[in-house]
């Protein structure tokens, strides 16, 4: 079981939320941003706090208190937060969390994942109400218009310096022909894979992937280090040549040419269909892939139904699973048994679930 002792006997702030750590971390080498705790909820039988922190390009939101809940958090328990915009961001947590017993109160700093996304949220607007979920029910807190306002700044405080030490990428979309005009900005571009060759980096070797003519007339190159996640086991000449590719990062000039380093297949949307023969050769890749539901089925996880369709082959042995997962109940309404016998196309990330890939779709445009 883990527990989250760390800073859970720091005072809490009940000021202006500040910027109280921006540092590289000498063992991990990665910079590590986090906030002063601000107070959000204090009564004689509850308190409530909440912080931000990112260690390299994984933020947190983490929640300390106590007396406000049975203490206890599993892996993917969900946090809602519902903003004054009326949007309900949906984060989950990091794993089991408990809590420690001090002078009879449950004392717990709970963790959740938190996207880039949404942090540009919190920034944007106030956090008017939180719902809690534990592994025996939920929680309901309002926020104080003064408290969610200062939780607001401090929320842009946080984004604003991810944004500057580049944790988070404020993207401009342009074309891949303008690419040599944006040295130095962090951009979103789209191109055809024409080429690719290999370098050594005096470490190990580099894919470099030639984006819209053939070499040496190429707009641009995407670096892709052997350290790279999920990449290290691909190879780029057999699974990204000739397909139409999204990509977004940071363009630097290299041999008087555009470059941009892939560190996360995050960084990559293939837009040429994948066959579904192939999809395991995409695995943490964001694809776009056709193929026929040969059945589906409805899964009970925890307290909630998980719609699931079998493509290819029928289960145990399908060739990719597509998950509709129980938040997008009412985007997908139609009937169990709608989808059977029918060619589909979806988008998404593929992942590993039981050691199959498979896709979950939370948006009605990712499945048609």
């Amino acid at each position: 079981m883990k527990y989250l002792l760390w800073g859970l006997f720091l005072p809490f702030s009940s000021f202006a939320q500040q910027i109280t750590f921006n540092e590289i971390d000498r063992f991990t080498k990665q910079r590590v941003v986090q906030t002063s705790i601000l107070q959000v909820k204090s009564t004689s039988t509850e308190e409530l706090a909440l912080q931000l922190r990112s260690e390299g390009d994984k933020i947190y939101l983490l929640l300390t208190g106590y007396g406000w809940g049975s203490g206890a958090i599993s892996i993917n328990d969900k946090l809602l937060l519902l903003l004054a915009n009326d949007t309900v961001l949906t984060i989950n947590s990091t794993g089991i969390q408990s809590f420690k017993v001090d002078n009879n109160k449950n004392i717990q700093k709970h963790q959740y994942n938190i996207a880039p996304g949404y942090v540009e949220q919190l920034a944007r607007y106030p956090i008017q109400s939180l719902r809690i979920y534990y592994y025996d029910g939920h929680k309901d807190f309002d926020i104080a218009t003064a408290q969610a306002n200062e939780l607001k700044k401090g929320n842009a405080l946080f984004y604003n310096t991810l944004v500057k030490e580049k944790v988070i990428l404020k993207l401009t979309p342009i074309a891949l022909t303008y690419a040599l005009k944006h040295i130095g900005d962090s951009v979103s571009l789209s191109g055809k894979v024409t080429g690719v060759d290999y370098a050594w980096d005096g470490k190990s070797k580099v894919a470099l992937l030639y984006l819209g003519l053939p070499f040496p007339n190429h707009y641009m190159v995407l670096s892709i280090p052997a350290s790279t996640d999920n990449l290290s086991g691909t190879s780029p000449e057999e699974f990204y040549i000739n397909k139409e590719i999204s990509v977004k990062g940071t363009l630097v000039l290299r041999n008087n040419r555009p470059l941009m380093q892939v560190n996360s297949k995050k960084q990559l949307y293939i837009n040429t269909p994948v066959k579904l023969e192939e999809i395991n050769n995409y695995v943490g890749d964001s694809v776009l892939v056709y193929g026929q539901v040969i059945s589906e089925m409805q899964l009970k996880e925890k307290e909630k139904n998980l719609r699931v369709l079998n493509m290819g082959i029928d289960y145990p042995d399908q060739l990719l699973t597509v998950f509709i997962s129980d938040a997008a109940k009412n985007i997908f309404p139609q009937a169990l048994n709608f989808f059977e016998g029918k060619v589909v196309r979806v988008r998404g990330r593929v992942l590993l679930y039981n050691g199959k890939p498979g896709i979950t779709v939370s948006k009605p445009d990712q499945i048609d």
